[in-house]
């Protein structure tokens, strides 16, 4: 549940930008959202990978996992599926989960709605730095 709430405020944060009114919480505090990073196409999850430091994945409903680095998206994406996803209302790339031993397996999995409208497990391997296109495996 822990990980369900952070990964829900970090999304907030991801696409939120800074919100005019703010939230104030028992103690009298304010809070407010700020932008960590723009330039996302429908993000759909934010995620981290175990035993990886400085990286969040976010997933993008049109078909790209995109790394963002010290609040940069970085240029390259780690997945690209866009050629095998229908994107739009509830469906599309929707779900990234990386192997608890992610750091020496690099292995993860994806869950995305094909062109045929079919939903689609796949599991990949990386080589640390994208996601390896030949290493797709069907659940």
């Amino acid at each position: 549940m822990h990980r369900l709430i952070v990964a829900a405020t970090t999304l907030a944060l991801l696409v939120g930008g800074v919100v005019g009114a703010s939230a104030t919480t028992r103690q009298g505090s304010a809070l407010r959202l700020v932008e960590v990073v723009s330039g996302l196409q429908a993000p759909v999850q934010v995620t981290a990978a175990p035993g990886i430091s400085g990286a969040l994945y976010v997933v993008e409903q049109g078909g790209l996992v995109r790394v963002v680095r010290a609040g940069k998206v970085q240029p390259a994406p780690f997945l690209d599926l866009r050629s095998k996803v229908r994107a739009g209302g509830e469906q599309g790339l929707l779900g990234l989960a990386f192997a608890p031993d992610y750091a020496t397996s690099r292995q993860f999995v994806v869950n995305y709605t094909d062109v045929n409208g079919h939903t689609r497990v796949i599991r990949y391997r990386s080589n640390g730095q994208r996601a390896l296109p030949g290493t797709a495996r069907q659940l």
